[in-house]
This record gives structure tokens, C-alpha cells and sequence, in this order.
């Protein structure tokens, strides 16, 4: 079957190291997809590393542009220039110290050209150490630890279905960026990125609605694309696992202030901007509950505000029950706590 689509490839750096980004970028030059690439490349550390000549040596197959504006402008950003910019029919977001394989894109596209309807795709992920050496299990397989059921055989048959989908609270979010291929229309529709959350969260919950009109640009978007965000079953992407990754957890989080200050504060500005931008229903209506309850909470600890905040555990029930415990955390227990969430996630390779 021939695909007569195009894909660009929209890799950001940041002070990458060398070496990590040469596999990236050799892995990205050995793409078996028999249609039009092409890569575009955002420079987010432009007085820092200069990465024309890795790319003039790896990328032979198919042209490459380096974009930059002389400042760092950090990953959410970076990858909302770069969708910007992109001209491929279908975007598909790439990291700096990963590896793909071979047929990622080849795979990926087929999906979608046979599902013309669907929004985005995201494949599955395997694990790679500093080193590159191979690492236990897959995304799929240690989200489905961490959560139960989430993400294992059954589970992605379940979350890929549409009403599903337009059930799913707005921090339900499963989708890394270098796993996704997205329609151009779709992502550059999403536009602008929030710059409180990572550009892949953004994207998976526009690609999954049923389609709407963006409040604050008064576009169409998404819908003639009404097949929702679907997971795809196969290891297309290994994630490398370090000290450094920049999607880590509670980044900048160093006591119980910065807790309430960044990240509480960060969740509420972002479910206002979904709320403004997005078709909402009663599942909005139930995460802002949700989200005033939390503010409530911390602001004034009461019998009646935790009993207000427990009523909506079901939004969230892990954060729930950690953030009616924090008042009471002493300070040495909670950074104990946030060291090893830390290590957990590292470890399992989530958000």
C-alpha cells in the first residue's frame, strides 16, 4: 500500500549530550517510511550547543531546518514553535535522547492513512538505560503496575474507545510526545500550547474530544477528525531513563509551599484554560468541583472542607488522599515522600 502522506519530524534540544542525540537523529535517518520526511529542529539552547554539524553528518536521507530565537524558551514552547512550523500532513514529536525504531513512522502512518478519521496515535515504548542497554517491560506494562489495569492488553481496548475517551478527566493523561503521531490540522489547531503543561498532555486531550471550537481563536477544530486519540499496541520508541529527563515530576517541588504555590496553583490555571478553550460537559463541571475543593482545603484545613474534597476523591484518588494528609506531613516526611514518588517515576518511566 502506498502512503503518499508527509511527516515531519519535530525533534527540540536542550544542551543535549552529544552522544545521545547522534543515536537519535542515526535512528531517525534508518526510518523505512517510503513517503516524504522531512525534520525540523528547534535549538532551545542556541549559546550552548551549536547541533549543525551532527545533523549535517547523521540526517542524509531527507532535508532538516534548525530553528531558534537566540534564547531558551523551555520544552512547551519549543515544541509549539516547531508545530508552527511543521508542514508534514502528520507531526510526530521526538526528544533529544531517545531512540526509534526503524519502522516507527512507517507503522504509525499506515494507521492513520487506514483510519482517516482519528486524530492522533501513540505506540507503545520500551526502556533504555544511559548506556542504551535494554530495560525491563514496556510503558504500557509499568503504567499498568502502577495503576492496575490501566494500560495493560484489556485496558488499551478500553481506552480507545470513544466514549470513553469523552469521559476522561482532564488529568488523565497517558500520552508521551515521542510515542504520538498527530495530524497536522489537528496540532496546529491545538495552538497555543499551554505553557503550564507539557505539549503532549495538551495535544492528547485535544485530539481526543469530539470535536468543538476553539473559544479563545474561534477555530474549528477537530471535527473531521472525530475518531478520538488511539493507542497502538506495538514498541515503536525506546525511552532513554536518566538523572536529567526534563518530564520529572513535581520538577522544582522542594517543600509543602512550593507544593501548594506550583503545583496546585499550576493544576487550576490549567483546567481554567482547558474549560475556556474546550467543549465542556459534566465531566469538566465535576474536575472544577474537584479543583475548588483542593484550594478550599488548603487554604482553610476543616472538618468541612476534607469532607468536601474527600466527596470528589474519584476525580483523582491518589491526589486526593495525599493532599488531605499534607497539612499534617511533617516537613522531613514529606520530602522523604517526594524522593521516593521521584524514584518511582523514574524508575517506571511516567509522569
Amino acid at each position: 500500500m502506498e502512503i503518499r502522506q508527509s511527516v515531519t519530524i519535530a525533534l527540540a534540544v536542550y544542551r543535549p549530550q552529544a552522544k545521545w542525540l547522534k543515536e537519535q537523529l542515526c535512528s531517525l535517518n534508518r526510518q523505512t517510511y517510503a513517503g516524504k520526511l522531512d525534520l525540523l529542529v528547534w535549538n532551545d539552547s542556541p549559546k550552548d550547543f551549536d547541533c549543525a554539524p551532527l545533523l549535517k553528518k547523521y540526517i542524509t536521507r531527507f532535508s532538516y531546518r534548525i530553528l531558534q530565537n537566540g534564547k531558551t524558551n523551555g520544552v512547551t514552547a519549543a515544541f509549539a514553535a516547531l508545530t508552527a512550523q511543521a508542514g508534514g500532513d502528520f507531526i510526530a514529536y521526538c526528544d533529544q535522547d531517545d531512540i526509534w525504531d526503524s519502522r516507527k513512522i512507517e507503522v504509525m502512518a499506515a494507521f492513520m492513512h487506514e483510519n482517516p478519521v482519528v486524530s492522533a496515535c501513540h505506540c507503545n515504548a520500551g526502556y533504555i538505560d544511559e548506556a542504551g542497554n535494554a530495560l525491563p517491560n514496556t510503558l504500557y506494562g509499568r503504567a499498568a503496575k502502577l495503576s492496575g489495569s490501566l494500560l495493560n492488553s484489556s485496558a488499551i481496548e478500553k481506552i480507545n474507545d470513544r466514549a470513553y475517551q469523552e469521559k476522561c478527566f482532564v488529568n488523565k493523561n497517558w500520552a508521551l510526545g515521542f510515542c504520538m503521531l498527530v495530524r497536522r490540522a489537528v496540532a496546529k489547531a491545538a495552538l497555543p500550547f499551554p505553557p503550564m503543561v507539557f505539549h503532549d498532555q495538551w495535544l492528547e486531550l485535544v485530539a481526543r474530544q469530539p470535536g468543538g471550537r476553539d473559544h479563545l481563536t474561534d477555530r474549528l477544530f477537530v471535527a473531521l477528525f472525530c475518531g478520538g486519540f488511539r493507542f497502538l499496541p506495538e514498541t515503536l520508541a525506546f525511552h532513554r531513563l536518566h538523572g536529567k529527563n526534563s518530564s520529572e515530576t513535581l520538577h522544582g517541588v522542594t517543600s509543602k509551599a512550593d507544593y501548594y504555590a506550583q503545583k496546585l496553583e499550576k493544576d487550576a490555571r490549567f483546567l481554567q484554560e482547558v474549560t475556556r478553550r474546550l467543549p465542556c460537559g459534566e465531566i469538566y463541571a465535576a474536575e472544577l468541583s474537584w479543583m475548588a475543593a483542593r484550594k478550599a482545603y488548603a487554604k482553610s484545613v476543616t472538618l468541612s472542607s476534607a469532607h468536601r474534597l474527600f466527596a470528589l476523591r474519584h476525580v483523582r484518588r491518589g491526589v486526593t488522599l495525599f493532599e488531605l494528609l499534607l497539612p499534617f506531613l511533617p516537613n522531613p516526611l514529606f520530602s522523604a515522600i517526594l524522593r521516593l514518588t521521584r524514584t518511582i517515576v523514574a524508575r517506571f518511566g511516567i509522569r
